[in-house]
């Protein structure tokens, strides 16, 4: 159904054989396990199977990570006085904010993220946010509930 998806593995199994190392899209390296003789059936370190899903997944995941730490580093220095991170987690960002300073604060977090994705992908890669606002982490509902686009 994607040929292309098939393309990327297919080649990463043939990658798997023999590199050392796979490579985030800002040159992060992520080092391959050696592989040993004994191909465990479980797909765990050391077998072919763990070496390929690395090939496969560090470019996309580390490459988000890379780009979510890239977008943090542009958006921290424009933070109105009084913003707190909480934390940032895989791909979630929680800050609080005022009431006063919502719209501002998701302005600025949305330019950092554009601009963090525009420097390595131009314009072949949209970055789409997700804005919620809630008093807690758990109730948090879409900023469009609150009349934001």
């Amino acid at each position: 159904m994607f040929p292309l998806v098939k393309a990327y593995q297919d080649k990463a199994e043939r990658k798997a054989h023999a590199d050392e190392a796979v490579y985030t899209v800002t040159g992060q390296r992520r080092f391959l396990p050696p592989l040993l003789d004994d191909q465990r059936e479980s797909g765990y370190w050391p077998s072919l199977e763990a070496r390929k899903r690395r090939i496969v997944n560090t470019p996309i995941q580390g490459g988000a990570a890379n780009q979510f730490i890239r977008a943090a580093l542009k958006v921290t220095p424009n933070l109105p006085p009084g913003v707190r991170i909480v934390n940032l987690v895989h791909d979630e960002w929680n800050l609080l904010v005022t009431d006063e300073n919502k719209f501002e604060v998701r302005d600025i977090v949305e330019i950092g993220f554009q601009e963090a994705f525009a420097e390595l992908f131009g314009d072949r890669l949209v970055c789409k946010l997700e804005f919620r606002l809630g008093s807690n982490w758990a109730n948090g509902e879409a900023f469009k509930s609150f009349g934001v686009n």
